[in-house]
């Protein structure tokens, strides 16, 4: 894993089932209610996962691009972030986006763009 969820953002791949299923687990379960972990093929596939620990009812992670190279895969990622002079439910949302790709051992790097949402 890049980075530290407690610290603002952080950047992995997952490439087998347990970790999968345990990352999951503690991202989109609660005491109430778990949606269906969707299948992946983990000897085909492997699951990048783009996250910010932080962030307004409008902030918005989107994975734009992925680059192979022969020593390491470039994941592209824009962050939107609150307009100026916008009001926003007072809530805090995770922005993450997960990319299923070809099977890879590659490290990775990552390129994120901050861009503002348009003033209120």
């Amino acid at each position: 894993m890049l980075g530290n969820p407690a610290s603002g953002s952080f950047f992995t791949q997952i490439s087998d089932q347990q970790t999968w299923s345990t990352f999951w687990q503690q991202t989109y379960c609660s005491q109430y209610y778990c949606p269906s972990i969707p299948d992946v093929d983990f000897n085909t596939r492997t699951v990048l996962v783009v996250a910010f620990s932080y962030g307004g009812a409008a902030n918005l992670v989107s994975v734009t691009n992925v680059s192979e190279f022969a020593d390491h895969l470039l994941v592209q990622a824009t962050l939107t972030t609150e307009g100026l002079n916008c009001i926003y439910p007072a809530i805090i949302l995770y922005p993450t986006h997960l990319v299923d790709i070809p099977k890879t051992e590659l490290p990775l790097a990552l390129n994120v763009t901050e861009v503002p949402a348009p003033s209120c």
